[in-house]
């Protein structure tokens, strides 16, 4: 009988292999596959899963059919057992809800597939030109704050759509979220546009606190609401002396 497929536990950012005398992590074989074009085709095939599900509404699985699929996926990869699934994704910093919610989105990508349109955009653009945004709205809170807030408020629902993208996102290339907490120290995207949005709503809060606390409370994750919080807090602190 083969062995259950596994891999030992490789830390985030160590050597997966080298060339010579240079070694080379996980984060440098995905940015040169990015480099590449070569994840744009796996990044646009999850996404449209992602917006099938989403498009499914109310809509329930076939459970034969998502049994089956595990069935297959166990057998492709020799995991026999509960606990050797267990390890398996143990081993990537996966758990069992993440393991269930493979199966849901391609369920759906294979059921709504041609039913549904999915908007392609690049890899990193979205962040890009929201922290842009929210550095102009920072500029624009010291001498039109209302022209600043009128920048700002639209990138809240925007910088919620990104972090729900980015949960589902989570592993795929960037680890957002652990045990479905944003991580604010890794330097992922969403957390350090978080820190911008923060800084620039403390910004606005001299100007008019209630308005920036009504768009901080529209924030979903509760990570970077709190941290909107108290940048408002300190800044309105610092404004008052």
């Amino acid at each position: 009988m083969s062995q259950p497929e596994s891999q030992p536990v490789i830390d985030e950012g160590g050597a997966v292999f080298t060339c010579g005398a240079n070694f080379y992590t996980d984060r440098d074989v995905i940015d040169a596959a990015l480099f590449r074009g070569e994840l744009d085709p796996v990044r646009a095939e999850l996404l449209r899963c992602v917006e099938c599900e989403n498009q499914s509404g109310d809509a329930e699985m076939d459970d034969a059919t998502i049994d089956a699929a595990v069935e297959k996926f166990r057998y492709d990869h020799d995991l026999i057992t509960a606990e050797e699934v267990e390890q398996w994704l143990e081993v990537r910093s996966l758990t069992m809800d993440d393991f269930g919610d493979y199966f849901a989105r391609h369920y759906w990508g294979d059921n709504l597939k041609g039913k549904v349109a999915t908007e392609t955009t690049d890899y990193l653009s979205a962040p890009e030109e929201m922290r842009a945004l929210l550095e102009i709205a920072r500029a624009f809170s010291r001498y039109d704050s209302n022209r600043a807030f009128e920048i700002i408020e639209p990138l809240v629902n925007q910088f919620n759509e990104i972090s729900e993208s980015a949960l589902k996102l989570n592993g795929f290339g960037q680890r957002y979220y652990q045990d479905g907490e944003l991580i604010m120290t890794n330097g992922n995207a969403v957390a350090e546009t978080g820190n911008q949005l923060a800084m620039a709503l403390s910004y606005l809060a001299v100007a008019n606190f209630d308005r920036a606390k009504i768009a901080a409370d529209g924030i979903h994750p509760i990570d970077v609401r709190i941290n909107v919080y108290l940048s408002i807090a300190q800044q309105s602190i610092e404004g008052v002396k």
